[in-house]
């Protein structure tokens, strides 16, 4: 059973991916949380020994990134529950087969991407004039 995903992103209406361009583009290592809402956009249906399978091709109808650092910590938070239910576990330990839990640095990066993120931004804003200095 498997489910693929089309290549193509909604427009710009539709989709807030564009606002990464320079965080993709500059820091490539990175990872960004997206919350994205999807449907069926078409089946590719075979018939073979199996009988008849269906693909379906999931669409993107929206996209929009998560980069506040408390919306990213919820999401990510959100994303782990979700993944430990669909494995059936109450929490994931990789520990027990001597590696780190591979989701927990992915998790790290995320979080750690957006407060870096939040801090160049605050960092780039244009100082606001004290009226009182105008002349």
């Amino acid at each position: 059973m498997s489910v693929k995903i089309a290549g193509g992103m909604p427009d710009e209406e539709n989709s807030g991916v564009y606002l990464l361009q320079e965080q993709l583009v500059k820091r490539p290592q990175d990872r960004h949380v997206v919350v994205m809402v999807i449907d069926c956009g078409s089946q590719t249906v075979k018939y073979g020994e199996k009988g008849r399978e269906i693909t379906p091709t999931a669409r993107a109808l929206f996209v929009e990134p998560i980069r506040d650092e408390e919306d990213v910590n919820d999401v990510v938070a959100a994303l782990g529950r979700a993944r430990a239910t669909r494995l059936g576990r109450d929490e994931l330990d990789f520990e027990e087969f001597g590696v780190g839990d591979p989701f927990e640095s992915l998790a790290r990066n995320v979080i750690d991407s957006a407060r870096d993120f939040a801090a160049e931004n605050e960092n780039t804003k244009p100082q606001e004039q004290d009226d009182d200095n105008d002349n």
